[in-house]
């Protein structure tokens, strides 16, 4: 008959938790110096997810023998679930000390320092975890994400394409290969990857958005447009589909894109959002950053502010010096989850930009706006709400996509956003009540390696407007 401690690992093995808690007690009370047996206790508590009673068990034994790697990383793992950072910190460092040929170790440590953005350690932890385990797919998978963050594409690719190798059945590592390959101009290799993540896994939006960019970049609309329409066969109503397809072709081009697009859109979206934007040169929230300086008095927390479309909060952090409340607005739950990380919000909204500040009389000093209002084709409605929300001497400052001297008031382009023409711009705005302080055209990002050329717009609501009705 097994002793106690071999009937709890059974019992653990089997997914006997709580029986196994009782069987490594026991053993404990026959031994009390047992170090396996308060750390396969610990495990055990942790698997149970009561991660206090888990770190009291690897503690007492460590304080038996602290000369064991193993339990030096369960202890770090558990502290490390706990958000108990620092401390799993260095708990990782003594395993790795005390075992430099620990997997778990060296890898947890990379992870732990990637989400630190402490790029330079990470990287080393993840390639001394590549010389532990050279054919460990998610080493590489994780060494592609690093350097690919970093702008270092070059360096990436060949990560990426081990992972992919390794697990070629994987549909995330085809994709970012794809992903990586774009950005170095190897359009017809990005767009077999997104090809082949497509067929792995039919569902992924973000593969099939970037097939269609890539499509487009090539000139290949009519393939963009079969794809787009091949999906539809299967999802009729995919929100996201049916705007790229209207985008690409024309045909039934909504005035605005439609809220099931934009949530879906940027859920998606939403890991890769800030990552994505720096490679691209994103200047748009500095731009009205740069105007607001010149429009409003010297920082000093005075102003209640709407971060309009606030993303993951890359305008918030640079207009938190002007409010004494700053609020954020956005459709994406996942985009307000991450924008809540930054802590600079007061609040954060999960609503529709019109029908919210239609509802908010005089609730703001000022409203900020960036690459927002490029998902509306018609501005009527939207600057009659701003006007509505501000009060009097409040201003609106955004951003808006230049036509390139398209005739037309607007127009939604290939890759989905609306762009607008100076007249039709300045006519809304008047025609919803607002002044004209300041504009100007600025590169907004790179895309394809060419400028996104754009309006950069202060506009303030007089005191003697009278709040508009709203549009029938």
């Amino acid at each position: 008959m097994p002793d106690d401690f071999e009937r709890g690992k059974e019992l653990q093995a089997a997914g006997n938790l709580d029986e196994a808690v009782v069987a490594y007690r026991q053993a404990i009370e026959v031994d009390p110096t047992s170090f396996r047996a308060w750390n396969n206790l610990g495990t055990t508590f942790e698997e149970l997810h009561d991660f206090d009673q888990a770190v009291e068990c690897y503690q007492q034994a460590l304080e038996i023998n602290p000369t064991q790697s193993i339990v030096h990383y369960n202890l770090a793992h558990a502290l490390h679930r706990m958000g108990r950072v620092p401390e799993a910190f260095g708990q990782y460092v003594m395993a790795v000390d005390l075992n430099p040929q620990s997997f778990a170790a060296q890898f947890n440590l990379g992870l732990l320092l990637y989400d630190r953005m402490e790029w330079t350690g990470a990287e080393a932890a993840f390639r001394r975890t590549l010389e532990i385990a050279p054919d460990e797919f998610r080493v590489h998978q994780c060494l592609g994400d690093l350097l690919f963050d970093r702008r270092r594409m070059d360096e990436a690719l060949p990560f990426y394409e081990r992972a992919m190798e390794l697990d070629p059945t994987n549909p995330e590592y085809a994709f970012n290969t794809g992903k990586c390959l774009r950005p170095l101009g190897q359009l017809d290799q990005a767009r077999r990857m997104f090809e082949r993540s497509l067929e792995l896994n039919p569902n992924s939006q973000i593969a099939r958005e970037h097939l269609l960019d890539v499509l487009l970049r090539q000139g290949r609309d009519q393939e963009a447009t079969e794809v787009c329409e091949l999906h539809l066969k299967k999802s009729p109503g995919d929100a996201v589909i049916l705007h790229r397809l209207a985008a690409i072709t024309g045909v039934n081009a909504p005035i605005r894109a439609s809220d099931e697009y934009l949530q879906s859109t940027f859920d998606a979206f939403a890991g890769n959002f800030d990552a994505t934007l720096s490679g691209l040169h994103y200047q748009a929230p500095q731009h009205l950053a740069t105007l607001a300086g010149k429009c409003l008095p010297t920082a000093s927390r005075q102003f209640d502010i709407l971060d309009a479309g606030c993303g993951t909060g890359l305008c918030g952090v640079l207009f938190r010096p002007y409010a004494i409340r700053l609020v954020g607005l956005d459709l994406s739950g996942e985009m307000l989850r991450l924008a809540k990380e930054r802590d600079i919000y007061d609040d954060l909204i999960q609503l529709e930009l019109t029908s919210y500040m239609q509802n908010r009389h005089s609730a703001y000093d000022l409203i900020i706006a960036s690459d927002t209002l490029n998902y509306f084709g018609s501005l009527s409605e939207v600057f009659r709400a701003a006007a509505t929300a501000l009060r009097a001497d409040g201003r609106l400052i955004f951003t808006l996509e230049h036509n390139g001297g398209d005739t037309r008031d607007w127009s939604l382009q290939a890759h989905g956003r609306y762009c607008h023409s100076e007249s039709y711009l300045h006519k809304s705005l008047g025609d919803s009540g607002f002044l004209v302080e300041a504009s100007s055209i600025q590169i907004l990002r790179l895309e394809a390696s060419q400028p996104v050329w754009g309006w950069v717009v202060a506009a303030r609501r007089p005191e003697s407007l009278a709040i508009l009705p709203r549009l029938q």
